[in-house]
């Protein structure tokens, strides 16, 4: 009896779950159900058949995502200490940029394709433009990760960090920039009717001529300042000012973001716990999986793995990226 009557409800829920609603959550099948139905623990029963649904852990976001909470990261005190290297997309234009991280200087360099060789040259070209850096930060992109780019990072005595996928604000410095370019863009095309490589040099001169509110300064002056071709900074006081000024603004936010965080607890990962996987583009379904943790890893990364691929086979992931299930889905019949 008990049993049919579990039946009976697995069966509404699901019927009305897969019906014209199209999946709608739980609260919005519960306000429908309860018009003409009753039992107990109804909500929990909805919630229970609705998370076994294959379509829905596929297909819709994730409202309560992993938690990672905020480091402050180092802050560099003077001009090619830290420089972030990525590849820019604006309307078929590929774009190498680079941007000198404490001094927020700009540079570009419009490439036909997205290869290790065209970002080589971009490298060797703003070494000798601009100078050479110390550290330099790159996303995990095949065009960087590559010999021909590892091997003139080491003629040069550059040191190289790759940052870890799926996880932008590791490279927040230029994803912000892009964002910035993106809006001049848009304005260069509309006010003047300039798309292309021209937009994009005139997009880079606008940054480096515009004050920045981290440092106070246009990044020109303090890269000029730096290379002591003007006289007009004292280079030892106002860095060192701007420096400390860059330090506290970012304490203060990464405070600020830790503290709204404060009431969720970060995900704890085990080997064996089962994931789903996010996917990039927009028109495929959001997650893809099942994967298995077989091993957490330190700056919130795991590796995962299939049931069907041997121990050698496994790939390292971002822990936002991922989605856990806490059972086995399955299709909502």
């Amino acid at each position: 009896r008990d049993s049919r009557k579990t039946d009976r409800q697995r069966t509404l829920i699901i019927n009305y779950h897969n019906g014209l609603t199209n999946h709608r959550g739980a609260i919005e099948t519960l306000a429908q159900l309860k018009r003409h139905n009753y039992w107990t623990d109804m909500l929990g029963t909805i919630k229970r058949v609705i998370a076994e649904c294959s379509v829905c852990n596929e297909s819709k976001y994730e409202r309560h995502p992993a938690i990672t909470p905020q480091q402050v990261t180092e802050t560099p005190t003077k001009h090619l200490d830290q420089v972030q290297a990525d590849i820019w997309y604006w309307e078929g234009t590929k774009t190498l940029t680079m941007i000198d991280v404490a001094t927020r200087f700009l540079f570009t360099k419009c490439i036909e394709r997205r290869t290790s060789q065209r970002v080589k040259e971009g490298i060797l070209e703003f070494c000798s433009v601009v100078g050479i850096p110390k550290l330099l930060i790159m996303d995990s992109g095949t065009e960087f990760n590559d010999r021909l780019v590892r091997k003139v990072l080491t003629e040069l005595s550059i040191e190289s960090h790759t940052t870890t996928p799926g996880h932008a604000r590791s490279h927040g410095v230029i994803e912000r920039l892009h964002l910035t370019l993106g809006e001049h863009m848009r304005l260069l095309e509309k006010s003047k009717r300039i798309k292309g490589p021209e937009a994009v040099a005139r997009a880079t001169l606008a940054y480096n001529r515009t004050i920045h509110s981290a440092t106070n300064k246009t990044p020109i002056e303090l890269m000029r300042a730096w290379c002591r071709i003007e006289k007009d900074l004292p280079i030892e006081e106002d860095m060192g000012a701007i420096a400390d000024r860059i330090r506290d603004e970012k304490l203060k936010r990464t405070e600020k973001i830790n503290k709204q965080k404060e009431y969720k607890k970060p995900r704890e990962l085990k080997p064996g716990i089962i994931k789903n996987l996010i996917r990039r583009r927009k028109s495929d379904p959001l997650y893809i999986g099942p994967y298995i943790v077989r091993e957490v890893l330190s700056r919130h990364r795991v590796i995962l793995g299939k049931e069907t691929w041997s121990r050698n086979k496994s790939i390292i992931r971002h822990l936002e990226e991922v989605r856990v299930r806490t059972r086995k889905s399955k299709e909502c019949k």
